[in-house]
């Protein structure tokens, strides 16, 4: 399969991804998170509040990712940017999420199509 037509899966959310696992135990940590100050609180658990427990977690588990490579863009679309992986099995996939209002929204849509 070429390059362009794995890019296509990936954008479109039919390809595979890599890391599911992590993806699913992050998406279960920031649920027990929003209910934990939900009953708490009585407040609603925005974004920012998700992507500070993001932070939280990402250090605390060392799982920051260096800040890929130019010479390996590949191209946009959407709300993503597309690089070559070290492995030419995949590729490295940046998203902003701009299109979601909700982190958990973005990794259960990840999850949905891994």
């Amino acid at each position: 399969m070429s390059v362009k037509i794995e890019l296509q899966n990936i954008i479109s959310g039919n390809g595979e991804v890599r890391f599911g696992s992590t993806i699913q135990t992050i998406n279960n940590y920031l649920r027990r998170e929003k209910e934990a100050v939900s009953s708490t609180t009585n407040s609603e658990f925005k974004k920012a509040e998700e992507t500070a427990c993001l932070l939280k977690y990402i250090h605390k588990n060392n799982l920051w990712y260096e800040s890929p490579d130019e010479s390996k863009y590949i191209g946009e679309w959407a709300e993503q940017k597309i690089y070559k992986h070290d492995d030419p099995d995949y590729v490295l996939k940046l998203n902003s999420t701009v299109y979601y209002e909700y982190w958990e929204d973005y990794f259960n849509n990840l999850l949905l199509h891994n």
